[in-house]
């Protein structure tokens, strides 16, 4: 390796893994809140995402129980399904009759998780806040190698190789940065509230950040592998 390049040092702790609780069997208005949350802010409100909504992994023994509730509150007029046959998915949604049921029982109904767009936004933002300081660091260094490295180019020492790699680093650290600062300050807080399922994301220069959200949990080999030649990456 180029003696220009320095490795920064590991991010430290991984993200933080955002917890399921175990599976229970929830009541009718919960899970009639559960699907009405789903409509507002998924694509494809089917049984997966309703289990995510509702706290719970997705697994066979909750797809099973939440296929039969569904299934019940659908015969007694609370929902109505639509069978997506080419991706073998069925999405549910409130019907009139549901949304009545609904509000007449809404104070009685179990108060939902937070949403896991919530949970996202809000353990990248620890983690972002906990990167910053390190990430910032990391660029001033590499700014600094590369204005320390340019300034010897009378000796003769550098060469095309060292550019390229010091264009390679730049570009990964400064990646980072910009993610961390989508996270603190960019990516607004999921709002239940507003009704976003088909809403299509702003073309702007932080979604390219807002893409690269892994970069949070980015290790020295990473940085390594994205400096080595032969590695192929397009970000």
């Amino acid at each position: 390796m180029s003696p220009l390049i320095r490795p920064i040092d590991p991010p430290g702790p991984d993200r933080p893994r955002i917890e399921s609780r175990p599976y229970r069997s929830v009541s009718d208005l919960t899970l009639l809140a559960a699907v009405e949350r789903a409509g507002r802010h998924t694509r494809h409100p089917d049984k997966g995402a309703i289990a995510r909504l509702l706290g719970f992994d997705f697994s066979g023994p909750v797809s099973r129980s939440l296929e039969k509730q569904l299934r019940g509150l659908r015969e007694r007029g609370a929902l109505r399904s639509e069978t997506v046959y080419r991706h073998r998915r069925e999405d549910w949604f409130l019907t009139e009759e549901g949304g009545r049921r609904l509000e007449q029982g809404r104070g009685e109904a179990e108060a939902l998780p937070e949403s896991p767009e919530h949970r996202q936004w809000r353990a990248a933002r620890d983690l972002a806040a906990g990167q910053l300081d390190e990430v910032v660091g990391s660029v001033l260094a590499a700014l600094g190698g590369a204005e320390s490295a340019i300034r010897t180019r009378a000796t003769g020492d550098l060469g095309a190789t060292d550019l390229a790699l010091l264009q390679r680093l730049l570009r990964w650290r400064l990646d980072r940065l910009g993610v961390v600062l989508y996270c603190l300050r960019d990516w607004p807080e999921p709002d239940d509230d507003v009704n976003d399922r088909w809403a299509r994301p702003l073309v702007s220069p932080v979604e390219r950040y807002a893409g690269n959200l892994d970069l949070l949990n980015a290790t020295e080999q990473d940085e390594l592998d994205w400096l080595n030649p032969q590695f192929e990456m397009d970000r």
